[in-house]
């Protein structure tokens, strides 16, 4: 009896046990089943939740889902807004696009559905930036390359002695290189500077990479030549005396064709988009666009374009620049990827691209950061731009006569003379603002600096110079008098032995045994003397006036 009603007690409670665990499953199962219902109540449903219609190229998406809705597609998010995104698809094909909403903060994304676009039209390849970069219609209609020919020309230097020269020159701009900085790439808010009007790659020690790019906006495919470039990638070879790397001559040649893919969104170009600070500016803030055509070598595009841009590439396509920049790896993969279309025209072509390293340590081998804009400008392959001839120095025609007497610094005692215009690159009021720009820029001048500048003289006596030159090292004013004698033929000024006249700064020093008189325009009183500052179109000049 006993073990009759122990077995009967085991049953019973394993039949109790066995309910339970029913029950218990029975109350999981449907406690899931409201999950994904709620869930699925959540994912948007075409023709219930959202719909749209399309009209020729354009696709209006509606929906009554409230909250975050948005339609993804054609590689872009469409934002809703009041129950409405609007897409244009100007060509033809089937697209893959997805609604999806946001419901206490899951994202729940529809099925994809295919929006179909009988027709292409290709009326934006007509107008603003599309029109000036493919040449308004379909296929690879025009073809980009850095502004930079080879070109013989006649040059005279310091002495007044012209020699033939083969050099690369710039047709359209002034060089195919320029930079600046702001706050987001290289400078500060309150030192935003550049650009300056054209960088010459040779002169800087590098080599342009000879390439050409073209663009089919009807279906965003790119196409680059490189006969002599270099890889994006850049790959540092170890010196062999194991001091650090090289790199950009060592790199992998990319040259041949390449082919992918480009989007591009264009804007109205905003007036706001920059301003260069006024420490960079003699004072007065300007805008970038008005630096660029105002103050630096895009004077002959006339006026810049009515919109901007942004171009993406597809992986491995770029525009062609410069080997050595390239080749040292100064950009990452999507610098090169991406860039900024700041200005275009039928004939000109400028590009913002980020450098976001400035070389390798030479001992480690390590990139150095140092961030800015670099400006790219090119031309169209084959238009004839009649390259622009190269300007000479202006000399002003005087006597050893006009020479004759004592003369001291002027009030600007140096400025920089373009020779396109025979002007002052700078307008400066007086010495003190000079000074101030020179210390907004990180040069090392002081007003004991300016003060001892007043006392530099030169003094012509029919064939011999004597010229007392003061200078402040930091501590004490140096007097340097020199003696020598001199000869003047048509403007131009040789010394009988090497002469240096510092006079303020040491930037616009000059120094050896040839100068010239310099023609400035609207500049009477006094006289310029001055060199050629380096292979620039510019003087370096000190101004002086009879005591």
């Amino acid at each position: 009896m006993f073990n009759f009603m122990k077995k009967m007690s085991f049953r019973l409670m394993a039949a109790m046990l066995s309910c339970a665990v029913m029950l218990f499953a029975t109350s999981c199962s449907d406690d899931d089943d409201e999950v994904k219902k709620e869930e699925n109540s959540n994912v948007p449903v075409l023709n219930e939740d959202f719909a749209f219609v399309v009209a020729s190229n354009d696709v209006t998406f509606t929906t009554s889902l409230t909250g975050t809705t948005w339609f993804q597609g054609n590689d872009n998010d469409y934002t809703v807004t009041d129950g409405q995104a609007k897409v244009n698809l100007p060509i033809a094909g089937t697209y893959s696009f997805v609604c999806k909403t946001l419901v206490n903060g899951v994202e729940f994304a529809s099925d994809p559905f295919d929006v179909v676009i009988a027709s292409s039209d290709l009326s934006y390849l007509t107008k603003g930036v599309w029109k000036a970069l493919t040449n308004g219609k379909a296929g690879y209609n025009k073809t980009w390359v850095l502004d930079l020919v080879t070109v013989v020309s006649t040059t005279i230097d310091d002495a007044g002695t012209s020699t033939s020269t083969t050099s690369y020159k710039s047709s359209y701009f002034h060089n195919p290189l320029d930079f600046y900085g702001d706050a987001e790439a290289g400078g500060a808010e309150d030192n935003i500077w550049g650009p300056w009007g054209g960088t010459n790659l040779y002169g800087w020690g590098g080599t342009p990479e000879i390439g050409e790019i073209s663009f089919d906006g009807a279906t965003g495919a790119v196409k680059l030549v490189m006969t002599d470039g270099v890889n994006a990638d850049g790959t540092g070879v170890a010196k062999t005396d194991g001091t650090g790397y090289e790199y950009g001559k060592n790199a992998t040649a990319k040259n041949g064709t390449f082919e992918g893919t480009f989007a591009m969104t264009t804007v109205v170009r905003d007036p706001e988009f920059c301003t260069i600070s006024a420490k960079n500016n003699s004072g007065t803030e300007v805008s970038l666009w008005d630096y660029m055509l105002e103050k630096t070598g895009y004077k002959n595009i006339g006026k810049l374009s009515d919109s901007t841009a942004t171009i993406e590439f597809s992986e491995g396509l770029r525009f062609p620049m410069d080997k050595g920049r390239v080749g040292e790896k100064q950009f990452t993969d999507t610098d090169l990827r991406n860039v900024m279309i700041m200005h275009a025209s039928d004939s000109a072509l400028v590009i913002r691209v980020k450098r976001s390293f400035e070389g390798y340590d030479e001992t480690t081998g390590a990139q150095k950061a140092n961030t800015c804009w670099l400006l790219y400008n090119y031309v169209v392959k084959g238009y004839d731009y009649g390259v622009k001839e190269s300007v000479t120095h202006p000399v002003k025609s005087i006597t050893a006569t006009d020479l004759n007497g004592t003369w001291k610094l002027a009030a600007v005692p140096a400025n920089w003379i373009g020779w396109s215009a025979k002007n002052e690159l700078n307008t400066w009021a007086d010495g003190a603002a000079m000074n101030a720009t020179f210390v907004s820029w990180n040069i090392a001048n002081t007003t004991e600096k300016l003060a001892a500048s007043t006392k530099v003289t030169l003094t012509f006596d029919n064939g011999t110079c004597t010229i007392k030159d003061v200078t402040f090292d930091g501590t004490n004013e140096v007097v340097n008098d020199q003696t020598t004698t001199y000869t003047v033929t048509n403007g131009y000024i040789t010394f009988g032995s090497a002469v240096t006249i510092t006079g303020y700064t040491d930037m616009i020093s000059l120094s050896g045994t040839n100068m010239y008189a310099v023609d400035v325009t609207g500049s009477t009183e006094g006289i310029w003397l001055g060199k050629n500052n380096g292979d620039k179109e510019e003087t370096s000049a000190i101004h002086m006036i009879k005591q």
